[in-house]
């Protein structure tokens, strides 16, 4: 039972290390960071920039002008000068506007490029210097506008976690881009199970021995283990059964891995969970034609 105790303190320790503030903007780093670009389409495309420094605005500075190297490297235009310059981003102009227009030459024709910030991922090193990453949509026909609300960044994942963890529990959150918190969970679970069915073989041994010993001292001893085993079993139901309503209930209400849901022109839909009447929980779906 002392292992058994040991193994909940650590769990809860390790949950409660991970869960503690860190020195980033988010606990977990964005699904267009760690995987694939989202959908793009003729009308627009979508590129990841990086940029360092030593305060935050400098890095996000450092990120355009990145940006503005990466386009005029791949699609071979030459953007005007005056972007180049620290100061076409301050503070005041990338929290409020996020839209940048770029005036460019192409072919020796002269465009103009929408960029627009969709999300972005920074942390800090030991040195307190920025790291930033930046996801920016930019218009991919000249001196087109980005539609305002074609795109979206969400945490939630709804329904689309909460099943995952239902069949297996940690999947919902690995999907989510919780890593650590899902393996804790699924390595808990199957601690818990294995625990469960040790204690059970225990016990059903010390029932055994109880009818095959006449012995009485023998038999007070084994009732004796038997009781502790039961008693152990019981904790490991209780608290698998506890790790798998927290499984669950983590799936579908904390946020994840940040992600972007790219908007249909024709119909946008959602699934999120409510609270109805007298207290029950249900799901409200909407769709927009």
């Amino acid at each position: 039972m002392g292992a058994f105790v040991h193994f909940i303190i650590l769990f809860v320790f390790v949950l409660g290390f991970h869960l503690k503030a860190q020195d980033k903007s988010d606990r977990y780093k964005p699904k267009w960071l760690v995987k694939e670009v989202p959908e793009q389409n003729d009308a627009y495309l979508f590129e990841r920039a990086y940029g360092d420094g030593k305060s935050l605005d400098e890095a996000r500075q450092h990120c355009f002008i990145n940006l503005i190297t990466k386009l005029e490297h791949e699609r071979g235009i030459v953007v005007s000068s005056k972007f180049r310059g620290s100061s076409h981003l301050t503070r005041e102009s990338y929290s409020k506007t996020k839209d940048f227009s770029m005036e460019c030459e192409e072919n020796g024709k002269k465009i103009t490029l929408i960029s627009r910030v969709v999300d972005e991922y920074w942390q800090r090193n030991r040195q307190g210097e920025y790291g930033c990453f930046v996801l920016y949509s930019i218009a991919n026909l000249a001196n087109s506008q980005l539609p305002e609300d074609y795109v979206n960044v969400s945490a939630c994942y709804g329904f689309d976690a909460l099943w995952r963890s239902a069949i297996v529990p940690g999947w919902g959150q690995f999907h989510k881009g919780a890593n650590l918190k899902g393996g804790l969970i699924l390595g808990g679970c199957a601690a818990l199970i294995a625990g469960i069915i040790f204690t059970e073989n225990q016990h059903s041994d010390y029932v055994r021995k109880i009818v095959q010993t006449h012995s009485v001292n023998l038999k007070r001893d084994y009732a004796t283990k038997r009781d502790h085993f039961a008693t152990g079993r019981n904790i490991c139901i209780g608290a698998c059964a506890a790790l798998y309503i927290y499984n669950l209930v983590d799936a579908i209400a904390a946020p994840g891995a940040r992600r972007v849901v790219v908007n249909s022109k024709n119909r946008r839909y959602a699934v999120a969970p409510v609270i109805l009447p007298k207290s029950s929980i249900g799901f409200a779906t909407r769709i927009t034609f």
